[in-house]
């Protein structure tokens, strides 16, 4: 994505020129080095708000068959426990399952990650160590605990950090079982680190919940990267095809921190939101990477409320008109409910159906 970039002394304000000035005659693509993973919530709400379709990593997938690959570490990591010793000081216990007897003698690198933090892949500090135990010498269906290990906080290194873990091989990293990230990195939960206190913090109550994009409520899709790819192309795909022969037409930043945007094409309007509060608009309650995307024959959100029906949890929904007619009435509506109250999805299709 090609933009323009200005400087202010907190932030680097992105400004659309390329899209509103050529993006009715130039299509844009995601460069092949530059793709989309589900740890990167912003990354997809920029190609919502450019209308653009992704490149994907594919990762640990389902789509061939990897037996006999000796690449592919058969181990998912969890953590264990987690116990601050001292100030700035924890240790911590990793979990790891053995789906089958290793291949090889694997290493483990651990990876405290502020994506904010502008260094390589968001590192802030690290607890890379070798097992106690040769990996190849593990059993099938045990959990082995590795640890505790203990870990050093920097000065100055305070607030929310991604627990990332991965494998090495003779230095080489190894995919394996989990919710993976770009680099061969598996999220296995969050710490929170003040100069009091440090504790783990779930993903769904922090403000890292930066997984929802890999959530589903479809049971049958049982892969991270399968639920990241299925729920993504839900939204982008119909939306690049409404947008792909209609120039940006809008552009605006909603709040002063310019965390909120919104674009515009033709009649269809797109809003996200990168910021860590909430963000009404005229008919919906975005929480952080919350999306609304309204036009007359497709809708999609991420978001606690829509057209006055307030949410028990977060929702994200996609409903589109495959005859080409308003949705209010199409008669051949696509539905897709990634997560949330089915019975308040079930309201905001009925309200869409009478709007």
């Amino acid at each position: 994505m090609m933009s323009h970039k200005t400087q202010k002394p907190d932030a680097e304000i992105v400004i659309p020129l390329f899209p509103m000035v050529y993006g009715d005659c130039v299509n844009l693509y995601t460069h092949q080095g530059d793709r989309a993973t589900p740890d990167k919530p912003e990354y997809i709400l920029h190609h919502i708000l450019y209308a653009e379709m992704p490149i994907y990593d594919f990762g640990n997938h389902l789509y061939y068959q990897e037996q006999g690959n000796s690449r592919l570490a058969p181990l998912k990591p969890s953590i264990h426990s987690l116990k601050q010793i001292g100030p700035r000081i924890f240790e911590i216990t990793y979990a790891w399952e053995v789906k089958d007897v290793p291949a090889r003698d694997y290493t483990c690198f651990v990876h405290f990650v502020d994506p904010n933090s502008g260094r390589p892949e968001g590192i802030v500090f690290q607890n890379d160590h070798s097992f106690a135990k040769p990996t190849t010498s593990w059993k099938v269906g045990e959990v082995v605990l590795d640890g505790p290990h203990v870990v050093h906080v920097p000065e100055n290194s305070s607030g929310l950090f991604q627990i990332m873990v991965g494998l090495l091989d003779d230095g080489a990293r190894v995919d394996m079982h989990g919710v993976s990230g770009a680099g061969s990195r598996y999220h296995i939960g969050v710490v929170s680190i003040s100069d009091n206190e440090i504790k783990l913090v779930p993903f769904a109550e922090s403000s890292l919940d930066f997984l929802f994009l890999a959530r589903s409520d479809d049971s049958t899709l049982s892969n991270a990267t399968d639920r990241f790819i299925k729920n993504t192309y839900e939204v982008l795909s119909p939306l690049n095809q409404i947008t792909a022969h209609v120039p940006m037409t809008w552009h605006e930043f909603l709040t002063s921190d310019r965390k909120v945007e919104r674009t515009q094409f033709g009649d269809v309007r797109m809003t996200v939101n990168y910021g860590e509060k909430p963000y009404r608009t005229r008919s919906a309650v975005l929480p952080r990477w919350g999306f609304l995307v309204e036009s007359p024959a497709f809708v999609a959100f991420h978001a606690v409320e829509y057209r006055g029906i307030s949410f028990s949890k977060p929702a994200m929904l996609v409903v589109r008109s495959k005859d080409g007619k308003p949705l209010r009435s199409s008669n051949d509506m696509h539905v897709y409910r990634v997560f949330g109250n089915l019975s308040e999805m079930e309201k905001v299709i009925a309200t869409l159906r009478k709007s």
